[in-house]
């Protein structure tokens, strides 16, 4: 991989890779028996897809685009220290402006609106449901996310789950179904979704983990994501990041 960087045009979404070398060993160069060093990542195998996320978005983190991603993280997690009981429209707005938080390696569309046809409503009565943000990713996959307050309570003290949690899983659904039955409403702007989606809520703060599991078990085709787990993945992948910047 030495000397190699993606630009726009390259296309990794159908690579498989376990691992990669950085570096050829500069004294054999010119020999076709060359050495390597300098394996990435050094002590594991690349999870399924990795590889391709972290160079294609190589090209859009020059060294200033770490920095602003960096400070973004900074950003992102005084705003939840300060208002940790803050309303999910001012997390909204600063993700909005911040999208790399929410996934480095998609496009982020912020309240994509799926109208219902006309004369026809939701099963709640809504003529139009409307996720949080949409994240497009190469190969026409997608994941719609819905957030809710960080300081929202989603576990009772006896450990089930609260009624506010299953109001928040229940926007999920309703995009379910609306997909499910109206693809065609939605194909030319989203190819692909009817069949390769996910969905995302984020809500509360940490939790254990087997918890966590328990509650994605409500949720089909998704996850449920803490404001510490959106933290988490960003910090992980702007030390990736850091990393693949200085050996590349």
């Amino acid at each position: 991989m030495e000397d190699w960087f993606p630009n726009g045009d390259t296309k990794l979404n159908e690579v498989e890779c376990k691992y990669i070398y950085l570096h050829v060993t500069s004294s054999v160069k010119d020999s076709r028996k060359a050495l390597f060093s300098k394996r990435f990542p050094e002590d594991r195998e690349f999870a399924e897809g990795e590889f391709s996320r972290l160079f294609q978005v190589m090209y859009y983190y020059s060294d200033n685009g770490l920095t602003v991603l960096e400070q973004n993280i900074i950003e992102f997690e005084n705003l939840l220290t300060k208002n940790p009981k803050g309303h999910e429209l001012l997390f909204h707005d600063f993700l909005k402006l911040h999208p790399c938080l929410l996934d480095v390696y998609g496009v982020v569309e912020s309240e994509p609106q799926f109208t219902y046809p006309m004369n026809e409503l939701s099963p709640t009565g809504k003529s139009r449901v409307e996720p949080d943000f949409i994240i497009r990713y190469p190969g026409h996959r997608y994941k719609l996310v819905e957030l809710e307050k960080p300081g929202k309570q989603i576990e009772t003290k006896q450990g089930h789950q609260t009624s506010l949690f299953t109001q928040a899983a229940w926007q999920l659904a309703e995009w379910e179904h609306y997909i499910s039955n109206y693809p065609h409403l939605l194909q030319q702007k989203y190819p692909g979704i009817s069949t390769h989606r996910s969905s995302m809520l984020v809500i509360g703060r940490r939790l254990e983990p087997a918890y966590m599991e328990l509650l994605s078990i409500n949720v089909r085709h998704g996850e449920i994501c803490t404001y510490d787990d959106l933290l988490d993945r960003a910090k992980r992948a702007l030390a990736n990041l850091k990393a693949l910047s200085v050996e590349l």
